[in-house]
């Protein structure tokens, strides 16, 4: 199962990932748009919980951030 998350806003830049990733840190360009600066790294924690992580890259369609997460299948026993 794949999820994938693209939004419309200003988007990061590959060198500050590592940054947004880290709870409770927000980026400068984020202007007036409010946030506590968890949700990246909520999303981060999460797919490291099922043992995957998250993929980073501009979204084509809205210009912001696109994000995919691929989780393993495991077959039940």
């Amino acid at each position: 199962m794949t999820l994938v998350v693209e939004d419309s806003g200003p988007g990061i830049d590959d060198e500050h990932i590592h940054l947004a990733l880290q709870p409770f840190h927000r980026l400068d360009n984020v202007g007036n748009v409010a946030g506590a600066g968890i949700g990246l790294a909520l999303v981060n924690d999460i797919a490291r919980l099922h043992r995957t992580h998250p993929h980073f890259s501009r979204s084509k369609a809205l210009g912001g951030l696109y994000v995919r997460i691929r989780f393993l299948s495991i077959a039940p026993q």
